[in-house]
């Protein structure tokens, strides 16, 4: 497909579009402060099933991945009209796949390698080997793809990271020119490792494993009484991550339960601490009930603010787009 040796990586250009949402509060409380998150828009998306990752990639489209469907969907960057990219591994006769044995695509990114726009979407890993995939799709040429086996790979991770399978459940992934970083939901994890060592790991036969460079533990909120677990990653740079956090009423964090509400916030590397956090708010300023899956940066906007784009699945078989007004300048 790809002989990834021979490029340095390089970070897709994020740009356009406006956004949506109504948040508020600082350093990830929930009483919150005036002015925060503004919800400018928002779509439920009918035709995308199970929304769970989400990308601003080639000419500043959309590219939205789901748990169980079986095509990667592209929405222009005005009129939000969407089309699918088949999932070649996936037999072309359903819509979604079972939950027995669904691929569990649950983060995606978008990276530059040789002049091609390459869409990585990551399997949970929180079943084997069923979920233990990556999916590597050329943007220029949707056709030109081809799915890896991560079992390995995950396995090394939870070994270097002492994580137990019980606890395995990556939900964001995203990458810079040098990094490539993941988000594990079940202990609020995020794992860093070398982008160019990953690529030729997963697409050269014979290439070293690659081997976490950190991993940090991300302390985050509380609300009634649960905890908010990471759902989305986006890196900025290398060292500053935005992301999203979401809460669910439930004992057992693997089930599913009735969505408390859903965090966005950016997480320093270098300090290891949350710098700013917001709860999704409503009008009449009570947590709205979405579950955040995924966010990534559209554009620095004009003063204070930033412009992310969200999707939320509440497991109805649809996809909710968001675009948002972040109240941080990003870089």
């Amino acid at each position: 497909m790809f002989c990834i040796s021979r490029y340095l990586v390089h970070r897709p250009r994020l740009a356009g579009l406006l956004l949506v949402i109504g948040l508020l509060c600082t350093g990830c409380s929930t009483d919150g402060k005036p002015g925060a998150l503004v919800v400018i828009d928002s779509l439920t998306l009918d035709g995308v099933p199970s929304g769970s990752g989400v990308v601003v990639g080639f000419n500043d489209s959309l590219y939205i991945v789901g748990d169980d469907a079986t095509s990667v969907y592209v929405l222009g960057k005005t009129g939000y009209h969407h089309k699918g990219i088949r999932i070649k591994s996936i037999p072309d006769s359903i819509y979604r796949e079972p939950k027995p044995v669904k691929h569990d695509f649950e983060s995606a990114s978008a990276i530059t390698v040789g002049g091609q726009q390459l869409f990585l979407a990551f399997g949970s890993g929180s079943k084997v080997p069923a979920r233990d995939s990556l999916l590597v799709v050329n943007l220029r040429n949707p056709r030109d793809q081809v799915s890896v086996s991560l079992t390995r790979f995950y396995d090394s991770l939870r070994a270097q990271t002492s994580t137990g399978q019980v606890m395995w459940n990556i939900e964001g992934s995203s990458m810079t020119r040098y990094k490539v970083f993941l988000a594990n939901r079940g202990n609020n994890m995020v794992i860093t490792f070398d982008a160019n060592v990953f690529l030729a790991y997963a697409l050269e036969p014979g290439m070293p494993m690659p081997v976490a460079t950190a991993w940090h533990k991300i302390d985050l909120p509380v609300l009634e009484g649960k905890q908010a677990r990471l759902s989305g990653l986006s890196a900025i740079n290398d060292s500053l991550l935005l992301f999203c956090a979401s809460v669910e009423d439930t004992e057992d964090w693997v089930s599913d339960g009735p969505v408390l509400g859903s965090f966005v916030g950016v997480y320093s590397l270098n300090t290891g601490k949350v710098q700013n956090c917001y709860l999704l708010k409503g009008q009449d300023g009570t947590p709205m009930k979405e579950k955040l899956e995924s966010v990534d940066k559209l554009k620095t906007g004009s003063g204070n603010t930033s412009e992310i784009v969200a999707i939320s699945d509440n497991d109805n078989g649809s996809t909710k787009l968001f675009r948002i007004r972040f109240p941080v300048a990003l870089p």
